[in-house]
């Protein structure tokens, strides 16, 4: 609980299979994923941050972050005030009522929507798949900052893919290295 794992590899290692797995997105062809000893349906709750953008480009990045709570049916007030606090969080405040898509806003503007709305519902497990790679370098290294603060302040597990060294030796707790032909 509360750790920072980085999977490293070379691209077409595997990396990105491994939290696709444990958020029940892709199942194994054998054996079975377990997350804190229970089968991937009946665990507990992650989030998940992709390589590419995935907001919603016609709704607002409040919308956005709010999204998960509206799923879960909380009342509007509150899913609100709860998604202030994420946009404030990943440094968003005053872009709230802008529409979540490029040029709007810039790559690292839509991770960091991506982000609040994978925080929002306290997940357990926060997984991250590659979601710096498209950026540039400096918006990059100050997502990595942005990312071990909300780290130190709320202590989220993160399952975090990478094939950037540096950056996995930046982040992590644990750095689990793979390689491909079979995964491994």
């Amino acid at each position: 609980q509360g750790q920072f794992v980085v999977i490293l590899g070379a691209s077409g290692a595997g990396k990105s299979t491994v939290p696709r797995y444990i958020a029940g997105l892709q199942r194994p062809t054998a054996g079975t994923v377990l997350v804190k000893g229970q089968p991937v349906e009946s665990a507990p709750r992650v989030g998940m941050v992709f390589q590419q953008y995935s907001s919603l480009p016609w709704r607002t990045v409040l919308d956005n972050v709010a999204l998960p709570l509206e799923y879960q049916g909380v009342p509007t007030k509150e899913r609100l005030e709860r998604a202030y606090e994420m946009i404030d969080l990943v440094g968003l405040t005053g872009h709230d009522q802008k529409y979540a898509q490029y040029p709007t806003l810039s790559g690292g503007q839509l991770q960091r929507v991506a982000i609040a709305r994978s925080l929002i519902a306290n997940p357990d497990i926060l997984l991250m798949d590659e979601p710096f790679g498209a950026l540039d370098i400096n918006t990059r290294l100050q997502m990595q900052d942005l990312l071990t603060d909300i780290w130190h302040r709320i202590h989220p597990t993160v399952v975090f893919v990478t094939h950037d060294i540096p950056e996995a030796v930046y982040l992590a707790d644990e750095i689990y290295m793979m390689k491909p032909a079979p995964s491994r």
